[in-house]
């Protein structure tokens, strides 16, 4: 049998997520002075995991885990269940960055949705579409060849369904169950492999969001921790760094990384903003930020709202 830390380590953990996208579009809420920002620095903000708004990230699958371990134990398995779920409680109340290392982007799936305009967009903001084939290649490009870490590059749909979250961690633990530790880190690292998988796991209260997300883990130099070693800028010819920006009481830990400006198909306008004003100001930027600006569709929201 394998070595647990081994299997850790080159675990498929991409054939667990759907990868399912409908017309190969998904699409990105932003402000308009955020999108202004995208088209100059032609990048996509990644930012870690601990500090995204659903304060329940990362401690969702923990807790999901934990409370439906009956379901997800493999029947099988000759480790002791009670003792992973310390090992999980443990992990759930000592998640920090320097363990943590997990970076990502959203989009959704919806391209024309009230409640994203009015969360992400604040109302009256836009959307970009992206083709999203090109732009999951134009990130995967951007790894260094020798990274072979988990969770270096993830990407595909958020599950809300619990059973169906429950179906993965069962066979997630059961491909497990197979390997051989080294004293008691069996149960450290799969309650790792829980915690990375759940990346794409959310609380059924924000299905309508129909999110899709890419995530990185940028594996930081612990010298330098503001460095990257699994990641490169084809464009700049550099590494990335790790950045921090204000966010309400927070200092926020992001990565912005290039894409590929050919994944962008369309901007469309809030159901608030008034196309008349947006328009021509948006093609100026689009061809001064070397934009295909003559193939990007610009369209307002088809939503009919006043106010």
């Amino acid at each position: 049998m394998e070595h647990v830390s081994h299997y850790f380590n080159k675990y498929d953990y991409q054939s667990l997520i759907s990868k399912d996208c409908p017309d190969d579009s998904v699409f990105h809420y932003t402000t308009v002075n955020t999108l202004l920002e995208i088209l100059r620095k032609k990048q996509l903000r990644f930012s870690n995991r601990l500090y995204l708004n659903d304060h329940s990230e990362g401690q969702y699958v923990l807790d999901l885990c934990r409370n439906r371990i009956n379901d997800v134990w493999p029947d099988a398995c000759t480790y002791d269940k009670n003792k992973f779920v310390d090992e999980l409680s443990i992990l759930s109340k000592h998640i920090t960055i320097q363990q943590f290392q997990v970076y990502q982007v959203s989009f959704s799936l919806n391209g024309d949705s009230l409640t994203m305009w009015n969360y992400y967009a604040k109302g009256d903001g836009v959307n970009i579409k992206f083709c999203l084939s090109k732009t999951i290649k134009s990130f995967a490009l951007q790894l260094y060849p020798k990274t072979q870490w988990p969770v270096s590059f993830l990407y595909g749909a958020v599950v809300y369904d619990q059973e169906q979250q429950v179906e993965i961690l069962k066979k997630m633990l059961n491909d497990f169950s197979n390997t051989v530790p080294f004293g008691s880190e069996w149960y450290m690292f799969v309650s790792w492999a829980v915690l990375y998988i759940g990346t794409f796991f959310k609380h059924k209260g924000f299905e309508d969001e129909h999110e899709y997300r890419i995530a990185y883990n940028p594996l930081c130099n612990p010298i330098a921790p503001e460095k990257c070693w699994s990641m490169h800028s084809t464009l700049r010819d550099e590494d990335y760094c790790i950045q921090v920006y204000q966010k309400e009481n927070m200092l926020v830990p992001y990565i912005d990384i290039d894409f590929d400006v050919n994944a962008v198909k369309q901007i469309m306008l809030s159901p608030r903003l008034a196309a008349e004003n947006v328009v021509d100001g948006l093609r100026i930027a689009l061809r001064g930020y070397n934009f295909d600006s003559p193939n990007i569709e610009i369209r307002k929201s088809e939503i009919p709202v006043r106010f």
